[in-house]
């Protein structure tokens, strides 16, 4: 498998994913996890019994591709990315509404800024 896109629009309750779940995908190059774009505004998010619909990791997560070149998840729900993601090639990475706080443990990272943390005070 080299992409997976999630329109979080298509969900109708919360989704808990193991943290597992990404495991065996060595190839995976796209991670997508978004609303439409016509959903600019967090506050026009799609809203189920007055909570917002997403994607939870209680486990937190083990493993993503060192292979992806393109993650964006809207409202990551970590603080951290998984400690084995080591990307071997430029990638870019956008985290509009993330918990996201530190990108990689024991790895350097350049980071441009990007309108994506715009909103976020840890970077």
């Amino acid at each position: 498998m080299e992409s997976i896109s999630l329109n979080l629009l298509a969900i109708t309750e919360e989704m808990i994913l193991s943290p597992t779940a990404f495991e065996g995908m060595y190839n995976l190059r796209l991670l997508k996890i978004y609303y439409p774009p016509f959903l600019k505004d967090p506050s026009k998010e799609q809203i189920m019994n007055g909570k917002r619909v997403g994607i939870h990791l209680p486990g937190g997560l083990h493993f993503l591709s060192s292979e992806l070149r393109f993650i964006y998840w809207y409202n990551y729900p970590l603080k951290s990315m998984p400690s084995n993601f080591f990307p071997k090639k430029p990638f870019q990475l956008e985290m509009p509404c993330s918990q996201l706080e530190q990108l990689c443990n024991e790895y350097q990272v350049y980071m441009l800024y990007h309108p994506s943390f715009s909103n976020r005070g840890h970077f």
